[in-house]
């Protein structure tokens, strides 16, 4: 009963909490000046209304703690952390699998797979120290050339097949086995499967 009362009783110092609040969500993601302080007065720790000299000022103390902030310019202009504060510390074999398996999906000519990949890639890069990104550029580069010529010379073939699936398209195939012979096939494909 008496932990109860103390935990009761326990204060925080505000202005680290809304530094710290700050620095939680620029890790998240971009924020603007507007939402920073609109995100801070509906905390119900905080729950009141700074103005954007202030953010600007716990901006400034999380940089001088010597993280990077990045400013967005584009619309009203907004901020996000280049890294985040906790990184990830990948052995050199994993960073070589991420390498080979970002090569392999990057063969099987599929762009929204692809967008996603280097999404993900940009989220896990914000992750890992500057060497360990480095080491990951250097491993791709020397194992592309596993994969590089495996489905190179149809490529062009594939990406078409993909765009008729996603359009969905009739193909009308005309040939003759024989002289004198014609036969058509009508193909109306779905989707593509990759097996390995």
């Amino acid at each position: 009963m008496s932990l109860l009362r103390k935990k009761k009783n326990l204060k925080i110092s505000s202005t680290p909490y809304r530094v710290l609040k700050i620095l939680y969500l620029l890790n998240k993601g971009s924020y603007g000046l507007d939402e920073l302080i609109e995100n801070l007065s509906e905390d119900k720790i905080v729950s009141r209304t700074f103005s954007k000299d202030v953010i600007l000022k716990y901006l400034h103390t999380i940089r001088t703690s010597g993280m990077t902030i990045i400013r967005h310019t584009e619309g009203v202009g907004s901020y996000q952390l280049e890294k985040s504060p906790f990184l990830m510390d990948l052995k050199d074999d994993e960073l070589y699998a991420l390498a080979i398996i970002s090569n392999y999906l990057e063969t099987l000519h599929q762009p929204n797979l692809i967008k996603t990949l280097n999404s993900l890639r940009e989220k896990v890069f914000r992750y890992l120290e500057d060497d360990a990104v480095n080491k990951f550029k250097q491993y791709k580069n020397e194992s592309f050339s596993i994969f590089q010529d495996q489905y190179s010379q149809y490529a062009t073939l594939i990406k078409q097949l993909e765009q008729f699936c996603i359009e969905k398209q009739t193909l009308i195939i005309t040939y003759s086995p024989m002289e004198g012979i014609e036969h058509i096939i009508y193909l109306e494909p779905e989707r593509i499967e990759y097996h390995h």
